[in-house]
């Protein structure tokens, strides 16, 4: 239900004192010049009954206006109440100093912890778990393991078929008694044995080459923890340096506190998706499935960069994202003349 002209303007006087408070207070008087002017331009728009400056009254204004404004008078109130409220996060006062000493906190703890943790995983997530040495060496065996199994299998699928065709030959040939036909059926069913024993053993062998061929460099996960961790610390770099600028020109306002405590956290989210765009659109499409060829170093610099300036990241995803998706306006044919027949 709408409200009535005397409801907005209650709603108005107590907007306008708030507006006059926020002025009054030194900290927050540079935050609420837009608010000022907001509020001057709903005057000018609401009738003089309703305590604007506008001729008419209230009740004479189409509903679609007055729904207008009051939803912009309560959204400026509302706002004007978060600036003069000390206790609000919305609050564009100066930060108090237990915030101040809290960022500190996550911004120094948080450095000390992601490079202690990049520390521990370093050699994993550069080489793996084992030496390049010990490693090629472990792929070579077992490849070779693995092709020798792949050589008996063929061999054995190529005697199959030839004792199959015996076989077919034996049965088809007049005055064959069942024992030699027996005979062949044995050898048969021996080597189908065979053959299924050898695909399992050599199923098994690529199996292993395959998970040796992986160990040449680091694993997917250790490579994305990694990955993760730098843009952890790329986002820490980005709070404790913008933290110290505002500090130290006395400029820190409470409603940055989500900000700068989501800049950890918003790199390490942004990192990952940072590495798998660079991998699959920029890298060749060879390099994919394994990390061993990868440029690992570079990965992890970019990674720690894209936390660092997580903004300039997002805000050429977003450019991506509109060259990949460009909006298609079609026509209709029947508005403009091109669907009528002539």
């Amino acid at each position: 239900m709408s409200l009535s002209a005397d409801d907005i303007k209650s709603l108005l006087a107590e907007t306008d004192s708030l507006r006059v408070r926020a002025q009054a207070m030194p900290e927050v008087s540079l935050g609420c010049g837009r608010a000022q002017a907001q509020l001057q331009q709903l005057i000018v728009v609401i009738p003089a009954d309703a305590g604007g400056a506008a001729a008419g009254t209230w009740a004479a204004l189409p509903q679609a206006d007055r729904d207008a404004i009051e939803t912009q008078l309560t959204s400026l109130s509302n706002e004007l109440d978060a600036l003069t409220n000390p206790s609000s996060l919305m609050s564009s006062r100066l930060a108090p100093t237990w915030m101040v000493f809290l960022l500190l906190l996550v911004a120094m703890g948080g450095i000390v912890l992601t490079l202690s943790r990049i520390a521990g995983i370093w050699e994993d997530a550069l080489q793996g778990q084992r030496s390049p040495t010990e490693g090629q060496a472990v792929y070579n065996i077992t490849r070779q393991q693995a092709e020798d199994a792949t050589r008996v299998r063929l061999k054995i699928d190529g005697d199959l078929a030839t004792k199959r065709a015996e076989l077919d030959q034996t049965r088809a040939a007049q005055g064959t008694d069942n024992a030699a036909i027996a005979l062949a059926e044995n050898v048969v069913s021996q080597l189908d044995q065979q053959q299924k024993v050898a695909s399992a053993v050599e199923k098994k062998a690529w199996s292993e080459a395959g998970d040796a061929e992986q160990m040449l460099g680091p694993r997917d996960r250790t490579v994305l923890i990694a990955v993760m961790l730098f843009g952890t610390l790329g986002g820490l770099l980005h709070l404790a340096s913008s933290l110290t600028m505002f500090v130290g020109n006395r400029d820190l306002r409470r409603s940055w506190l989500i900000y700068y405590l989501m800049a950890p956290l918003q790199g390490a989210a942004l990192a990952p998706l940072i590495f798998l765009l660079t991998k699959s659109a920029i890298l060749a499409p060879q390099l994919t499935q394994s990390t061993q060829s990868l440029n690992l170093t570079g990965i992890y610099a970019l990674a720690g960069l894209t936390g660092l300036f997580a903004k300039q990241a997002i805000e050429k995803l977003a450019d991506l994202w509109a060259t990949f998706f460009t909006r298609v306006r079609a026509d209709d044919p029947t508005k403009t003349g091109a669907g009528q027949r002539a």
